[in-house]
């Protein structure tokens, strides 16, 4: 139906004549691709060689896989304003509306998949060059495991997503270029609306798409993704085969569709707002009276370090109101004074001991010296753990001796194909970024040492 005599030749080789026009293209990009890649890889094998004895250094590498999606949705959008400009340069080679639109596909489907390819080489790569280092380096550590079934797994859905949205801007195209005039101004409307009520769209979106998107099972999406894809792109090429391509477009119609679409988006986007705006003034809230419960300083001490651990040193045999000297090892650690002074440590992974009154005066038979490592969340990974923070703590005669020891650390956070983190199988395994772009941090890189006696 959709075929004619020779369209099977026409569509060969006018894709020929469109990679042959895109080559640049496809060069340009892992080239690019790969100056980001080595230039944070420049950065980590610098700070692993160079940056040694300064306690937890991290290295964030964002989830490239997500950015370049992010990335072609963009410029998908773009190439289908285009779509009109780049036919008609090839118009001197034989062809027909259908051999247009499935050359056009075929394109950007081979995109998906060199980009997939290029993000996944570039990805080993990176791996493979640290995994080198860290066999040299045991301070070097990888935040993420590493899973070829989730790079396989995780490639494969990149694919899917890709290919869907490459058959859902084509269908916007073609339904733009079939009702050109009634299209932009309903898109147009839906658009305004959708801003106006952004956060709406935040809170629904997800569970109008989560047939899709929140799918656990990896088979089942395969499935979905796949029938979803094949409808969409019949549906495409349907429409596009009983469009009139070369449809003349009176200049007078496209001045008064885009100021119809102006007045309609003006409307929406202010009128609503307004409206809104009014009908909540009105309305008044119920007040309420909140009260605090009072904490002590000790109880809130206590449940502070109550999350660590605790030494705990047998004094029974000093007499009560003994002195005890403090005598801090190493340069890792800064005691707290009286009058807020501050002893000892150079570095930022510093211990801070505090308490240190209470061997002033010893009003009991045990010192107990309370821990609290230090709690350095980046993007959900505690990055303490890996450089194994603790103290030594002991007694000899009047003196309290007490050291705190940090380890190197080079964390290494490099994720990839965050786009699979829904399915069951990968999650709790330790392969997926909690932020594929952006940085997120919570705590300090200190630790604390509280003295008391009991």
């Amino acid at each position: 139906m959709f075929m004619v005599k020779g369209e099977y030749t026409n569509i060969i080789n006018l894709l020929k004549v469109k990679l042959r026009t895109n080559s640049k293209n496809f060069i340009w990009f892992p080239i690019i691709a790969a100056l980001m890649f080595f230039g944070s890889l420049a950065n980590t094998i610098t700070g692993i060689l160079y940056n040694g004895g300064e306690g937890i250094k991290f290295y964030q590498v964002t989830d490239y896989s997500t950015s370049f999606f992010l990335g072609m949705v963009f410029a998908y959008i773009i190439i289908m304003f285009l779509y009109r400009r780049i036919n008609d340069r090839l118009s001197v080679f034989p062809q027909a509306n259908t051999a247009r639109f499935i050359t056009s596909q075929a394109v950007n489907y081979i995109v998906v998949v060199w980009v997939g390819l290029s993000t996944l080489v570039l990805y080993l790569l990176y791996y493979g060059v640290v995994k080198i280092f860290s066999l040299f380096y045991g301070s070097v550590y990888f935040a993420f495991d590493f899973s070829i079934g989730f790079i396989a797994a995780g490639f494969f859905t990149f694919l899917l997503y890709g290919f869907l949205i490459v058959a859902v801007i084509d269908l916007i195209g073609v339904i733009l270029r079939k009702w050109t005039y009634y299209a932009a101004i309903a898109f147009t409307a839906l658009i305004a609306l959708a801003v106006t009520n952004i956060m709406i769209v935040v809170e629904y979106a997800p569970k109008v798409l989560a047939f899709l998107v929140k799918e656990p099972s990896f088979g089942l999406f395969t499935l979905k993704a796949i029938l979803l894809w094949l409808a969409v792109t019949t549906i495409s090429i349907v429409i596009n085969y009983f469009t009139v391509y070369h449809k003349s477009q009176n200049s007078i119609t496209k001045k008064y569709t885009v100021i119809i679409c102006v007045v309609i988006a003006a409307v929406i986007m202010i009128g609503i707002p307004m409206v809104m705006f009014y009908s909540t003034t009105k309305s008044s809230g119920d007040s309420a009276w909140i009260t605090t419960e009072e904490f002590s300083v000790d109880e809130i001490v206590l449940d502070y370090f109550a999350r660590g651990h605790e030494i705990r040193i047998d004094v029974s045999h000093l007499s009560s109101g003994s002195s005890i000297r403090l005598e801090p090892i190493g340069e890792n650690l800064s005691v707290i004074a009286e009058g807020g002074a501050f002893i000892y440590g150079q570095n930022r992974f510093t211990a801070y001991l505090s308490g240190t009154d209470a061997l002033d005066n010893i009003q009991g038979d045990t010192i107990v010296i309370a821990f609290r490592p230090p709690f350095y969340n980046v993007n959900g990974f505690e990055l303490a753990e890996f450089a194994n923070p603790r103290i030594t703590a002991h007694l000899e005669g009047g003196t309290l001796y007490i050291e705190y020891v940090i380890d190197d650390a080079h964390v290494v956070i490099m994720p990839i194909w965050s786009i699979a983190g829904q399915f069951d199988i990968f999650k709790d395994k330790n392969l997926v970024s909690e932020n594929p772009i952006g940085f997120s941090s919570s705590g300090n890189s200190s630790a604390n040492i509280f003295i008391r006696v009991e």
